[in-house]
């Protein structure tokens, strides 16, 4: 399914989430808040810590229809200031984060074969879900 860019006052359906993908790969995907305001930090997210990617304004938003694929894939781990993350390739190419305690209730029950989770998995709220 392709992409469609952002436009101010489109209202998101259940399974669409809004998505920044910068020049290196690495993505941020978000729903609306309670209120219909545009998250923060998906507002602010910066360019990052290297001055070769692309500022804020450069990132184009767009709507991504989410749904359950096969070919999620863990990348990497970090801790974070309050949380720690699995680093994970969407099935379409880009690099997001999910908690790593979702990741790690996810591999007890579940196979990875060359760090690929098998089976269909969704993005919802930073969790991979079935």
């Amino acid at each position: 399914m392709k992409r469609k860019k952002y436009e101010e006052g489109y209202e998101l359906l259940e399974n669409e989430f809004l998505l920044k993908v910068r020049d290196d790969g690495v993505g941020f995907l978000t729903k609306f808040n309670k209120d219909g305001s545009m998250p923060v930090a998906f507002k602010n997210w910066k360019s990052g810590r290297y001055p070769t990617y692309p500022t804020f304004a450069d990132i184009m938003i767009e709507i991504e229809i989410e749904f359950p694929r096969v070919g999620w894939t863990l990348v990497s781990w970090r801790i974070g200031k309050s949380q720690e993350w699995a680093v994970m390739r969407h099935p379409n190419g880009y690099i997001v984060e999910i908690y790593l305690s979702n990741f790690l209730e996810i591999i007890k029950t579940n196979t990875l074969i060359n760090g690929e989770i098998e089976g269909l998995w969704q993005w919802k709220n930073n969790k991979l879900i079935k």
